[in-house]
């Protein structure tokens, strides 16, 4: 019998409860329709809005022309994977957003399903399905569902992996593994990351181990090709060889950081990484250290059951961690990675109390924390959805007022500068001059008055960082910046020098 298959034996009874189809069916309709309750309380009904968003529609583009440039201003800092494929939608004559937001639904159905397969058999079905329904329950997975970015498809290729690396029989599993690391740097930059686990899982299994440079190459080739690329445009103003360094990726002025203060900085953020864990795991309408402790205890539950997998799952994790830990920013999507992990190990637990007492009080374990937990997460997408909904409505209205006042009242030539310039190049045919964030007034004026803007658009309420930065410029140059005209949330300033 295969290795594969090694944490799919059991010699106990399977812990499906009640057995049979109808028992089988009653398992796959929890998650079902807690994913729709989710999915729907989380759909806000607007097209997605924000500096990501709008980057890679914009990239999407620009592709298709030839260019790497996102707002006729500078390079992508993304991998050209999920934007590439968004302007091959829009070529097909689809609205390139509206299938965006209908493959992210498919998305979530696959990693469901592949979260179904992942849960060891001696789980059974009611482990199964308290490991789907944990997955679709998560308000962090609905909210990268919502979106016109590749994170989910990023979790998808990556849950995909793990499968795959569980079952390598034949060269043509070798090769499926490879296009899944060369998917995961098209859609990522950290996919590099999966390439070289991948090749840690080759190493451990003499059948392969001639193989295990294939996806370390591909991975770091894939990724060295794109930034070569990316290299012949300008720099882009967050880019990450730009804010990779800095020891607050909001505020150039802070100073820099060099390869010794890495370790450090690990140490230092690894509280951060898991805080992201714990808010994709759980949720981001709970906080303190115990979301924290159960996530992790959750994904190494998952790893333990997936013991032949390791190989893969513990270089994979360990380097993911240690990566996002070092890296400035922090975000629940940075965490969303790890949602399959966890909610497998929560399978497994509820599995075990099946298989070791019997399925009446798994079951209503099960019950007992998912009902309230799913209550509770369902107000809080429905809140997510409100709140955008209404800063959405606002910021449109005040970038089509704002731009059709700049069109009245800008002379050719002069130049206008945003910290928003993706989300106002989206929406109107201006181009706009990025700027930097520092808290440095004589930089800011550099980067907006030294590069000819003589008017600045800021879009309130949507990243309180860049509202910090323009209130630095103006308290750098209180007679020369004004405010010439307010648009809701929308505010355009006279910048004269």
């Amino acid at each position: 019998m295969a290795v594969a298959d090694a944490d799919q034996l059991s010699g106990s009874r399977p812990a499906d409860a009640p057995a049979g189809r109808v028992g089988r069916a009653v398992a796959v309709a929890v998650p079902v329709v807690v994913g729709v309750v989710l999915g729907a309380a989380r759909w806000s009904g607007r097209a997605p809005f924000g500096s990501d968003n709008d980057e890679y529609r914009l990239l999407a583009d620009s592709l298709w022309r030839g260019s790497i440039e996102i707002a006729g201003v500078e390079g992508t800092k993304y991998p050209l994977g999920y934007s590439a494929v968004l302007g091959a939608v829009d070529r097909l004559g689809l609205p390139p957003t509206g299938a965006a937001l209908v493959a992210n639904v498919v998305l979530v159905v696959v990693l469901g399903v592949l979260v179904w397969r992942l849960v060891p058999t001696r789980a059974g079905t009611v482990g199964a399905s308290v490991a789907t329904t944990v997955l679709v329950a998560s308000v962090s997975l609905w909210s990268s569902a919502v979106v016109t970015m590749p994170d989910l498809a990023f979790v998808v290729v990556v849950t995909a992996v793990v499968t795959v690396v569980g079952r390598l029989e034949a060269r043509r599993d070798v090769v499926v593994l490879v296009v899944l690391v060369a998917a995961a740097v098209a859609l990522k930059s950290v996919g590099v990351l999966v390439g070289l686990a991948a090749a840690v899982a080759l190493v451990r299994q003499p059948a392969w181990r001639r193989w295990a440079w294939v996806p370390a190459a591909v991975g770091v080739g894939s990724a060295g090709l794109q930034a070569a690329w990316a290299g012949t445009a300008p720099e882009h103003t967050t880019g990450y060889a730009r804010t990779f360094w800095l020891v607050d990726p909001f505020d150039a002025a802070a100073g820099r950081q060099g390869p010794l203060d890495l370790p450090g900085r690990v140490v230092e953020r690894a509280d951060v990484f898991l805080g992201d864990v714990a808010e994709a795991v759980v949720g981001p309408q709970h906080t303190g250290v115990w979301t924290v402790l159960v996530a992790v205890a959750l994904v190494a539950v998952a790893m333990v059951a997936w013991r032949h997998r390791l190989a893969f799952t513990v270089p994979f994790v360990a380097l993911y961690a240690v990566f996002l830990a070092a890296w400035p920013y922090s975000s629940a999507r940075f965490g969303l990675v790890l949602l399959p992990w966890a909610a497998v190990g929560a399978g497994v637990v509820v599995g075990e109390v099946a298989r070791r007492w019997h399925p009446a009080p798994a079951v209503a374990l099960a019950a007992l924390v998912l009902v309230p937990y799913v209550v509770d997460a369902r107000s809080d997408a429905d809140r997510r959805a409100g709140v955008e909904t209404a800063q959405v409505d606002a910021l449109e209205a005040g970038i089509a007022d704002a731009d059709r006042w700049l069109d009245d009242h800008v002379a050719p030539g002069e130049g206008v500068a945003s910290l928003d310039y993706r989300e106002l190049a989206y929406r109107t045919d201006r181009t706009y001059l990025p700027v930097p964030y520092t808290s440095d007034p004589a930089a800011l004026w550099s980067a907006t008055v030294g590069s000819g803007a003589r008017w600045l658009v800021a879009l309130g309420g949507l990243y309180p960082q860049r509202q910090g930065v323009v209130e630095h410029l103006r308290a750098g140059h209180p007679d020369q910046v004004s405010v010439a005209a307010t648009f809701g949330p929308v505010t355009v300033y006279r910048l004269d020098p």
